[in-house]
């Protein structure tokens, strides 16, 4: 194995003031120690070989080799501590600027100027919070007092927030249905009875009609029947509206400074949305996880409407 590599280029890395830490990556991935160090021992094994029958200038030739495959294993360990050295420095140095350019950004973004916008942004949210709040307010005490006393034929307003933000009840409805196989069964004075039992049906006998018969019995008293044909259907259940958790429940905007009074706490829930954190980055990751979950189709937040079962006539 024979390793030729140009110091020359190596060196040139090692001087040049600009080099970039790629560069000297590239330079450290093609010096290969252990390879240099392992054809020095493949000559070694050569020049042993020689010593008991070689020529001198055999042996001449194979030990400047030797001298050289040294000088090489050395050189390169001395160039690749230069090398490790300057990517160090350059790593430090990018470290080192990566902080000051984070630091600028931070310092850049909390000046006197921004600080005095943030706080005017902020008191203007929390008024049009409470301004919301306040005309949601408005808007249910004028129902309430609506619907009581409600004029001569006039039906109960529902909230406004159900209206807004709810989800309408439903009423009672027709679900999927199937019909029924034509079956026999007792009428006239047997009326009651349902059914013709399995084991009797075979027994009765039709009239030309196909639609009614007999089913003879001991002592000639014969029961009247008929064949009737039923729908079965499925009804679901009356439900009522879904109700939302009321905004006033929803929000809160602590206070801006030290000292205040919160800007708006839900009344009768002053501890909401404690468990979302105390710091600004845990209510943002709070906030980025709701907004992805918002992307989804709606759920109704209701169980299953319950369902009963129907049977109705069908004229045969």
């Amino acid at each position: 194995m024979d390793i030729k590599l140009n110091w020359k280029d190596f060196v040139a890395v090692v001087r040049k003031p600009k080099s970039g830490a790629d560069e000297v990556r590239a330079k450290l991935a093609l010096i290969d120690i252990d390879a240099m160090e392992s054809r020095a021992s493949e000559l070694e094994a050569k020049r042993r070989a020689l010593l008991g029958s070689g020529e001198d200038s055999d042996i001449d030739a194979i030990e400047a080799e030797i001298v050289k495959a040294n000088r090489d294993i050395e050189r390169a360990t001395a160039i690749q501590e230069d090398l490790q050295k300057r990517l160090a420095a350059i790593e430090a140095e990018q470290t080192r600027a990566d902080r000051e350019k984070l630091y600028a950004q931070a310092a850049a973004l909390s000046t006197p100027k921004r600080v005095a916008e943030i706080e005017q942004r902020y008191e203007a949210l929390g008024k049009a919070a409470v301004d919301l709040i306040r005309e949601i307010a408005e808007a249910e005490i004028a129902i309430n007092a609506a619907n009581a006393n409600l004029p001569d034929d006039a039906t109960r307003l529902p909230s406004f927030e159900l209206i807004m933000r709810g989800l309408p009840g439903e009423p009672e409805q027709r679900g999927k249905s199937k019909l029924l196989p034509m079956t026999w069964y007792y009428t006239k004075d047997a009326e009651g009875w349902g059914k013709v039992e399995a084991q009797y049906v075979d027994r009765i006998v039709p009239k030309a009609d196909g639609k009614t018969g007999k089913l003879p019995r001991g002592g000639g008293n014969d029961l009247d029947v008929e064949l009737r044909q039923f729908r079965e259907v499925e009804i679901l259940v009356e439900r009522g509206w879904a109700q939302p958790v009321p905004l006033a429940a929803s929000i809160k905007l602590p206070a801006f400074h030290v000292g205040e009074a919160d800007v708006w706490v839900p009344w009768g829930n002053t501890g909401f949305m404690c468990e979302i954190g105390q710091d600004a980055s845990a209510i943002l990751d709070r906030i980025e996880t709701a907004k992805r979950e918002r992307l989804r189709p709606a759920v109704d937040p209701r169980i299953d409407r319950n369902t009963r079962t129907i049977l109705e006539r069908v004229d045969v």
